[in-house]
């Protein structure tokens, strides 16, 4: 059985953000997008 992997990415730079998340996605992974610190514990839920 496979499980979905997830990576979580956190900046506050837009751009940044979707640079980091392009590459993992290309990869087959699920990511979440938070735009900072306190965003990121409810990311993916």
């Amino acid at each position: 059985m496979h499980t979905a992997q997830h990576v979580l990415v956190v900046d506050d730079d837009p751009t940044v953000a979707e640079v980091l998340t392009g590459c993992p996605e290309r990869a087959g992974f699920t990511v979440d997008r938070a735009a900072d610190g306190p965003a990121a514990p409810t990311c993916g839920t």
